[in-house]
């Protein structure tokens, strides 16, 4: 639920940014995550339609949105939040992990 340009600024400087199509953040949308409807408003912007879709984030709020939405989730474990059970979540142990679970170049 950062600002977007918050967001932008992050996925930049650690080079991820390059990987984006669409970055929303708290204030780009109507609806605040655990709200799967942010996901929805993210996803709609991008016309993403039907291709397949990831949620990385680092707290509660970031994968019950993914459930509510039915969307693949990762738990970003460098972040400052939690998940109450980690079992239900691929776990990423760094920001270069992400590259491997989207099948991206690294």
């Amino acid at each position: 639920n950062k600002d977007e340009s918050i967001a932008t600024a992050i996925l930049k400087e650690t080079g991820l940014l390059k990987y984006m199509d669409v970055v929303c953040g708290g204030d780009t949308v109507s609806f605040q995550k655990p709200d799967p409807r942010h996901l929805h408003a993210v996803v709609a912007r991008a016309d993403y339609g039907k291709l397949h879709k990831i949620m990385i984030g680092d707290n509660k709020n970031d994968f019950e949105a993914a459930q509510g939405y039915e969307m693949s989730f990762a738990f970003a474990n460098w972040g400052y939040g939690s998940l109450v059970d980690e079992s239900e979540a691929v776990i990423l142990r760094k920001f270069i992990d992400i590259l491997d679970f989207v099948d991206l170049p690294s």
